[in-house]
């Protein structure tokens, strides 16, 4: 009983802050508009966070490896995101406290916020030393793992995935391409000398796969010996101590970074044999690039971003503006892998302003890039199938915390998206099979949710969403994609018919943020589309 009592306490609280959040959203947007969040967002990105940038930073161990301001301000941003300090701003509209750096403190409050300074730092501080305290416990961990197995080939011609899923592993050879792994063994752009391919999804002996092996291992980077892991651990504890000292004087960087720089000095000391020809990465690491691959591209390794869908630029709004995607202002890595000369345009157009992605030669056109795939076999598709690729909206409650500027992923018009397709349905006599965008979850609205269990009812044929869309459009008619997914790209790449369709009706054909198939955005192009391809599908 009293556990039901707490527990029935903290639902109310949750609820009553949860209507807070959404009311002082609302009054906000009604007096301030959302440009001000928008502002807030492209300015933690983008302003340097000392005008003498160069100088101030040099403090940092392995100093000339890599980019000090870069790096911190990169580590900022992926560290302390700032939804969360949107969600604390409408939460506490007159005055916030919140661990961030002053110099984020000034960028608040030139946009008309109050911050408690005195409270904030002394956030900061705390945060600040635990993450010191979070790199001497890395540095432990390296001397443990020093007195296990080494986890690494003698030689250097692999290939090391990072933080790949399980399912991004390919079990058959039907998988060659609806798996990243599958793609990339038969790629004919990936390293001649590359003969195994690594990753650390889950541990199993080596195999055999379209001639090369993959290899699962408990780590994706190797251990180093005894000795050298305890030099690690002494050196992490006399870096903490020089960072806390600076700490007391304002210099907060070192601390800070320190978890991340633990992980560059390991690699320093590495044995050259056992570093990877080549680190993949997805675009998620565009946000931040980790301080050790700057370490390993200077003794040779080679470490590439690819990218696993196409959709980082957002939607026009109807004033003529688009979301930010803070990585395009400040991503530095040295090669980035792309799929068609279409969206390698893209990534140059956006980042124009990015003095890191200005040479061309570094963005590798190469395919649709496959992320992962279940093994499961398809059910058979029945005649005139349609597939369907929508995007799951998300609840209020977390809608309003991401403070877009662009008012477009709305449960009213992903609902509309499904329901002027099934009135379609109801007239043409097609059948439909639908891949959402994402698992239902806590944060995606319920009444989409809803509408997906009657759609159900009617015979849709809902499928599971880790299952690989390359194989649903390989086994339709044609498809039917919100705007601006990934698959409306692959099913381009496939020659197959598909188009995006806008229901809300707002969307510009011409947007630049498209780059697959043509834009439908009413309810009557859609319907002369779907009798297109059933009148063709009746002709053969």
């Amino acid at each position: 009983m009293v556990a039901n009592y707490i527990k029935n306490i903290f639902l109310k609280y949750k609820k009553s802050r949860i209507r807070k959040l959404i009311r002082n959203y609302r009054d906000f947007k009604a007096a301030k508009g959302s440009g001000v969040f928008l502002n807030v967002r492209k300015n933690l990105a983008t302003v340097k966070l000392e005008k003498n940038s160069d100088s101030k930073f040099q403090s940092l161990f392995l100093g000339g490896y890599f980019p000090n301001e870069l790096m911190i301000r990169q580590l900022l941003n992926r560290r302390i995101d700032s939804q969360k300090i949107q969600k604390k701003l409408l939460l506490s509209p007159k005055k916030i406290a919140f661990p961030m750096p002053v110099e984020w403190v000034e960028i608040l409050e030139k946009e008309e916020f109050v911050v408690s300074r005195l409270r904030s730092s002394f956030l900061w501080t705390l945060y600040v030393l635990a993450l010191g305290g979070f790199a001497i416990l890395i540095s432990l961990g390296e001397v443990y793992s020093s007195f296990q197995a080494r986890n690494t080939p003698r030689n250097k011609n692999f290939t090391q995935f990072i933080q790949l899923g399980r399912s991004s592993i390919p079990t058959n050879r039907d998988q060659e391409t609806t798996t990243l792994i599958g793609w990339y063994a038969t790629w004919k752009g990936r390293p001649n000398s590359v003969k195994v391919l690594r990753h650390s999804a889950y541990l199993h002996q080596r195999k055999k796969f379209n001639q090369i092996y993959i290899e699962g291992a408990q780590k994706e980077l190797p251990n180093v010996s005894i000795i050298k892991a305890l030099y690690l651990f002494l050196w992490t504890i006399i870096a903490f101590f020089t960072g806390a000292c600076e700490l007391l004087f304002g210099k907060w960087w070192l601390l800070f970074s320190l978890h991340e720089i633990v992980l560059a000095k390991k690699m320093q000391l590495v044995c050259s044999s056992q570093l990877a020809e080549q680190y993949l990465f997805s675009h998620d690491h565009c946000i931040y690039r980790p301080a050790w691959t700057y370490i390993v591209e200077n003794r040779g390794s080679d470490c590439c971003v690819y990218f696993y869908s196409t959709n980082s630029v957002s939607i026009k709004s109807e004033y003529g503006e688009r979301e930010f995607y803070r990585a395009f202002s400040y991503m530095n890595w040295s090669k980035y892998l792309v799929w068609t000369p279409e969206h390698k345009e893209q990534l140059l157009k956006f980042s124009k302003e990015n003095i890191f992605v200005r040479d061309e030669k570094f963005i590798v056109v190469g395919a649709p890039i496959p992320l992962s795939d279940n093994d499961r076999p398809l059910p058979v598709f029945k005649k005139n199938t349609i597939s369907i690729f929508d995007v799951t909206p998300t609840r209020l409650s977390f809608y309003v915390e991401l403070c877009l500027h662009v008012d477009y992923f709305t449960p009213r018009n992903s609902k509309k998206f499904l329901r002027d397709i099934e009135s379609l349905r109801q007239q043409l006599g097609f059948n439909v099979v639908l891949k959402s965008k994402r698992e239902n979850k806590s944060i995606h609205d319920p009444s989409y949710i809803r509408l997906l269990a009657s759609l159900k009812e009617f015979g849709w044929l809902i499928l599971d969403p880790t299952t690989s869309p390359n194989r649903i459009i390989n086994g339709s008619e044609a498809s039917i994609h919100f705007p601006f997914t990934s698959t409306g790209v692959i099913a381009s790449e496939l020659k197959k018919k598909s188009i995006y369709y806008d229901p809300s009706g707002n969307i510009a054909s011409d947007d630049e943020a498209s780059l697959g198939p043509i834009l439908v955005n009413s309810k009557e192009s859609l319907r002369a589309f779907i009798v297109s391809v059933l009148s063709e599908n009746q002709s053969d």
